[in-house]
């Protein structure tokens, strides 16, 4: 052996003796960097570590180490896992138990040869060391005997977590466990515990086959019925996997039920199918008017996953739902589905500019200026409607169209000067920044408006002080008679606005910030009390080159 590596050995063998559990920990983390020709006496170091340290930590840190070793040990490595599963504390030998699962991968079908003593810790009085023997066993794939005899009999377990230990298990042995799906599906419907329904309806995509077709019934009612999100969810995916189309079926069903949960949990249900649930198009549409915001929701989210053929059958119905949306979340919904839709509901630009500056009722002229945010740069054409809606009534809608000029970027630049001035004398704080941030997004706005602009970086407002220094920034040149601004207001108090000077900053062009400026910014790097504003500050400085 070479003698640097008998030096090394020398010291991580002191440093396994070391008085602190913690320093042991660090010794043992270098263990696995030594040569291969270290290998035996490294397995020799580590195994006595995992016999024979006074601290519960370090001996499993032992054995995960153990698992990682070299396949050639694993005859000799497993033995020392089995060790653990004698350990006097039951912490431990739980921990171990689950040390040898994942050792499994590495060491091969020597570690099968353990089985029998898993079996017999599915009796231990600790549910913790039990459990962790029912995961165990559902990895061991060609043991003697069959695993799933004890993991069965844990399935009866009166602890919960042992329980959901044994599903688990059942569910890694995938088709072995297919003579158990029945058991599975029963639990899914009855078991107290959601996780353990949950970890069922997993368990049974994993089975697959026909015996878990056989089970679609059980999954369905999960994916409907169930009280838990969690347990609808993955019952929706593993109906999806399983049985697409007796599922999709019996979803469909429930889209008409009378009873408001269950349209609910079927439309949730439902994006679980992806693309493939495009057949309940049809029988979702009348969701888009029912009496729950939480159903029409359900169904938008639904409608947005379907192939672009139903997408494009229910644009016009997505769009005339948007005009008379009252719920904030729905109309948000709607909206991104319209987006997601592109070139789909182009068409549908003028109905909305129509809708927009025609309509007495401010959720008509809301909905139709988000359509138009939605639209984008496929809207420019109907720009002007939203800049006479800048002086709307209702501050919903002035916020929306100045939003929606913003998304047009710079389709829309001509109308700068009118969404300025609209925003310095608005009286809520929302409209003046959504005015602000359309500036942003059409970059480039000129000399004559940037003053107004520097302006409103007085703003009693944090936020619409933010949104002006960030203005500033997407000025480009036109800004460097105004870095004063910039400077002052990186004395500014609060951190969210520093941080704001200094992203502004960051979209300035190199050439632009001065001396003075550079200096500033390198005192935040060094002085700023937040970490996140001194980051900020080395990020703009490193974009200049100036670090």
């Amino acid at each position: 052996m070479p003698p640097d590596v008998e030096l090394r050995l020398r010291q991580a063998e002191l440093g396994l003796k070391a008085e602190s559990w913690q320093d042991r920990l660090v010794a043992m983390s270098g263990l696995l960097a030594l040569p291969e020709s270290a290998m035996d006496k490294l397995l020799e170091m580590i195994v006595s570590v995992a016999k024979a340290d006074s601290d519960a930590e370090c001996r499993c840190t032992a054995r995960g180490i153990l698992a990682s070793l070299n396949r050639d040990l694993a005859d000799k490595a497993v033995s020392y896992l089995a060790e653990g599963l004698r350990d006097e504390s039951r912490h431990l030998r739980g921990q171990s138990v689950v040390t040898e699962a994942e050792a499994m991968g590495e060491l091969g079908p020597a570690a099968g040869l353990h089985s029998e003593e898993l079996a017999a810790l599915m009796k231990d009085t600790s549910s913790y060391v039990r459990r962790a023997a029912a995961c165990a066993l559902g990895r061991l794939l060609t043991a003697e005997p069959d695993p799933t005899e004890p993991l069965v009999e844990a399935l009866k377990d009166r602890e919960s977590e042992v329980r959901r230990g044994a599903v688990r298990g059942l569910g890694a042995l995938g088709t072995v466990a297919a003579p158990h799906a029945e058991h599975l599906a029963k639990m899914l419907q009855k078991d107290t515990s959601y996780l353990v329904r949950r970890d069922c309806a997993s368990a049974l995509a994993a089975v697959g086959g026909k015996a878990a077709e056989q089970q679609a019934s059980a999954l369905s009612e999960a994916a409907i019925r169930d009280s838990d999100p969690e347990v609808r969810q993955a019952a929706s995916k593993a109906l999806a996997a399983v049985q697409p189309g007796t599922g999709m079926r019996l979803l469909i069903e429930a889209l008409g039920d009378v009873e408001v949960d269950i349209r609910l949990h079927a439309a949730e249900a439902l994006v679980a199918h992806g693309q493939s649930c495009g057949q309940a198009g049809e029988s979702l549409q009348p969701l888009l008017t029912d009496d729950y915001a939480e159903v029409r929701l359900a169904c938008v989210s639904a409608l947005t996953v379907m192939e672009d053929h139903v997408i494009a059958n229910n644009v016009s119905d997505i769009v005339d739902c948007l005009l008379r949306e009252s719920d904030s979340d729905v109309q948000h919904a709607l909206s991104l589905a319209i987006r997601a839709m592109g070139d789909y509901a182009v068409n549908q630009g003028n109905y909305l500019a129509e809708a927009a500056g025609q309509s007495g009722d401010a959720r008509v002229r809301l909905g139709a200026a988000l359509g138009l945010w939605a639209l984008g740069t496929l809207a420019a054409a109907n720009s002007a409607c939203l800049v006479k809606r800048l002086a709307d009534d209702s501050w919903f809608v002035r916020r929306a169209a100045a939003k929606a000029l913003g998304a047009m970027g710079e389709c829309s630049a001509q109308y700068t000067e009118q969404l300025l001035l609209e925003a310095a004398r608005d009286l809520d704080d929302d409209v003046r920044m959504a005015a602000l941030e359309a500036l942003t997004a059409q970059g480039h706005v000129g000399d004559k408006h940037l003053n107004l602009v520097v302006k409103m970086t007085e703003d009693p407002k944090p936020t619409v002080q933010i949104a002006a220094l960030l203005a500033i920034g997407a000025c480009g040149k036109c800004a460097e008679s105004h870095l004063h601004v910039l400077r002052e207001q990186l004395r500014s108090k609060d951190p969210s606005v520093r941080h704001a000077v200094l992203d502004a900053y960051s979209l300035l062009p190199p050439s632009v910030p001065g001396r003075d400026d550079v200096q500033c910014i390198e005192n935040i790097m060094r002085l700023d009390v937040r970490s996140d504003v001194q980051e900020a500050a080395k990020g703009v400085l490193g974009k200049w080159n100036k670090l």
